[in-house]
């Protein structure tokens, strides 16, 4: 049997998946399972995950429009059984693709007429909504949660690199979170859940990082490229550096993945690395705004969550969440909200 996965999303959906993949897997022992990702880097999650994978395929709908079409047309050709679609995929988007693919049977809450995320928002999380995805295939379930793996490999990178973290280390996500909205009036991109404005963030981050490391903890900050200017300026600002470790821009997801599951907690805003340090199984404590955990947080209980609830609360996806100029739902949570929680999360689990 042959099965197709949508999965054409960023880090953290494809870690909410997870689960569901591998009930799917456990279902369908003798099929070969082929995967459709959008970004290259998704390959060391799934690599992660120890789920066995006949091919992964990379497909930009978003900037190469062709290429997808010319690789859609190519997988139409494999004659799939079965194509499950991610829940989180728009409706047209995956009904086109799966057109084009043609599976002799394609599942998803896309092509039921009650069941869509739209109408899942804010009541169900992303791991509960890919459960759905595939209900009417009348499979055993398993519950699982997300779970990856540090590869032995990574782990020794890490440590010949920047050393054994010894004591209590704190993982810190510097990053912002998405930029996936542009705002025409003010031509300018939305950082759409960091913790205030740049330079609020960044002061933020600063005074947090400051605080773990008058505690005495080890703080190691995470992040790609595109945040290494986030840590430049903490770095600057940092009065005693203590036990701080910069890996940002120097680290592949893989070694990324290493260095959340040798942390304690690992501190950030809505963003896929909270996910991954949720599923190897490390507590989290994230920072929460537009986005409502309930559906967009770490799953496990080991799962924390800071908020400063508004009346505007939880507009993700809609007008007011592309045009806030404003933000006070992250804005106006402080510092040391924060960091009791993180002391609150580290005394429960010593």
């Amino acid at each position: 049997m042959k099965i197709l996965i949508e999965a054409m999303h960023g880090m953290g959906d494809v870690v909410c998946m997870l689960p569901m993949i591998k009930d799917v897997q456990e279902n369908y022992a003798n099929a070969e399972l082929t995967i459709l990702i959008n970004r290259n880097f998704t390959k060391d999650v799934l690599k992660c995950s120890r789920i066995k994978f006949k091919s992964i395929r990379i497909i930009d709908a978003h900037k190469k429009k062709l290429d997808a079409l010319m690789q859609c047309m190519k997988l139409r050709k494999e004659r799939f059984d079965l194509a499950i679609v991610s829940a989180n995929t728009p409706v047209k988007k995956s009904k086109l693709m799966m057109n084009i693919i043609h599976a002799k049977k394609t599942v998803g809450i896309q092509y039921s007429s009650e069941k869509y995320y739209e109408i899942l928002e804010d009541k169900y999380h992303f791991v509960e909504a890919h459960y759905m995805a595939i209900e009417s295939l009348g499979l055993v379930k398993h519950d699982y949660l997300p779970t990856l793996y540090a590869s032995e490999k990574s782990v020794k990178i890490i440590k010949n690199r920047y050393g054994d973290f010894d004591g209590i280390t704190i993982g810190i996500c510097v990053g912002r979170g998405d930029i996936t909205y542009t705002d025409k009036k003010r031509k300018n991109y939305v950082y759409t859940r960091g913790w205030g404005d740049f330079e609020q963030h960044v002061d933020n981050m600063t005074e947090l990082i400051q605080k773990f490391i008058n505690t005495g903890w080890n703080v190691v900050m995470v992040g790609g490229k595109q945040e290494e200017k986030i840590s430049t300026m903490i770095l600057d600002r940092i009065k005693s550096k203590g036990k701080l470790i910069n890996t940002v821009g120097e680290t592949s997801i893989a070694e990324s993945i290493a260095i959340a599951s040798m942390c304690n907690v690992m501190v950030g805003v809505d963003t896929g690395m909270q996910h991954v340090a949720d599923a190897v199984g490390v507590s989290t404590v994230s920072i929460f705004g537009p986005t409502n955990p309930k559906t967009h947080g770490a799953y496990s209980e080991k799962g924390h969550f800071v908020q400063s609830y508004q009346e505007c609360q939880y507009c993700f996806g809609t007008e007011r969440y592309k045009n806030c100029l404003d933000r006070q739902c992250l804005k106006s949570i402080r510092v040391n909200d924060v960091y009791e929680e993180v002391k609150k999360t580290i005394s429960c689990t010593e």
